[in-house]
């Protein structure tokens, strides 16, 4: 396997890493010792969209392996999404975070910015009213008796994250590596949309590659998820017990709507929801959609803002073609789930009952 020699994945200079943890600690700050509407609380919303600004701007300067930068992108703006919605729109303040007897809100700074720091990485609400139910149980060996770290948790996830990261580097630097440079004729503009006119070759090549991706893709979020919960619990910020497992049974992913909802990864789920709510409640002052309507645009815009994130992670890690498919990808959910949800309602009245899954209900799913 040739793999070139890469420089590190950071800027030239520590702006970029100072941008981030400023962002954190405004967030952090906002939630610790501001009020939802309060003129404080506006004033770091201010201060956070300037450094979110910034760091956009500063994203072109990233350096080293396509697919470390591509990922480093897409927790930017997966983090972007996440602290606008917290600080913005849910407005989360100390109280909703923590335990009422623990009475934080009279400790000493240091402690409520630490209780405040658990929810800035927390993407699905782990520990506050907005978590999302079908996320799965914390394993057995995860559960914490006495609120001390298990060394044998630790010492699996390290293990875990040490055989991925050789999987990873013989999926990206090795095999796709190799494949678009043996056969860039594969991969060319267009071909993805070639349809019935693809040779038998690219559509081995495609229908591999995009097998292969997605293990990969998934692999690749798991092992960040797991590197997050290492550094959270070794800083104290927060247990093993606010670190569930990244995807859930693929056994329940026999739908669009369950794959979406209840089989990967829900790092989106509470920033996209929150926003496309939030947009939809503004919305209604101005027109009153059909609620079929409505469901519509909160999929739509759930699954866009989830595009978009994956569209600017795939331009930085260089992803050859047409681009545009990414956004095809998840728009295409956004109009399967409403019609599967009227096919399942009419197999329900066909045979007079409910098959034995439950009916997926409305509002379940969002983008991934």
């Amino acid at each position: 396997m040739d793999v070139q020699a890469h420089t590190r994945v950071c800027p030239r200079s520590g702006v970029f890493w100072f941008l981030l943890v400023a962002q954190s600690l405004a967030v952090a700050f906002g939630i610790a010792f501001t009020r939802k509407s309060s003129r404080d609380r506006h004033l770091v919303i201010v201060l956070l969209v300037i450094l979110m600004y910034m760091e956009t701007r500063l994203l072109p300067c990233l350096t080293g392996p396509p697919i470390l930068r591509g990922t480093f992108t897409f927790f930017c703006l997966l983090k972007a999404w996440h602290f606008i919605s917290i600080l913005a729109i849910v407005g989360i303040e100390l109280h909703d975070l923590t335990d009422p007897t623990k009475k934080l809100h009279r400790s000493k700074p240091i402690r409520r910015l630490l209780a405040a720091a658990t929810v800035l990485f927390s993407f699905r609400g782990i520990g506050t009213s907005w978590m999302i139910q079908s996320v799965r149980p914390v394993p057995a060996r995860d559960r914490l008796s006495s609120g001390v770290v298990l060394t044998g948790s630790l010492v699996h996830r390290v293990a875990t994250i040490m055989w991925q990261v050789v999987v990873l580097d013989l999926i990206f630097l090795g095999y796709i590596d190799d494949l678009r440079r043996s056969k860039p004729h594969l991969f060319a503009a267009g071909t993805e949309f070639l349809g019935p006119q693809s040779t038998a070759e690219q559509l081995r090549a495609r229908t591999i590659l995009c097998i292969v991706g997605i293990i990969g893709l998934g692999m690749l979020m798991d092992l960040t998820h797991k590197l997050l919960a290492i550094i959270c619990v070794g800083m104290r910020i927060s247990s093993w017990d606010d670190w569930p497992p990244a995807f859930g049974d693929i056994k329940h992913a026999y739908t669009v709507r369950q794959f979406w909802s209840k089989f990967w990864h829900q790092f989106f789920r509470w920033p996209t929801t929150t926003i496309s709510t939030f947009a939809r409640h503004h919305l209604r002052r101005f027109i009153r959609l059909p609620a079929a309507l409505d469901q519509l645009l909160g999929l739509t815009l759930i699954f866009g803002l989830s595009g978009f994130t994956h569209w600017m992670a795939a331009v930085y890690a260089e992803v050859p073609g047409d681009l545009t498919g990414i956004f095809a990808f998840f728009l295409v959910s956004s109009l399967v789930i409403p019609l599967e949800d009227v096919c399942w309602r009419a197999y329900a009245r066909l045979i007079g009952q409910y098959p034995r899954w439950r009916l997926p209900r409305r509002g379940e799913a969002s983008g991934g």
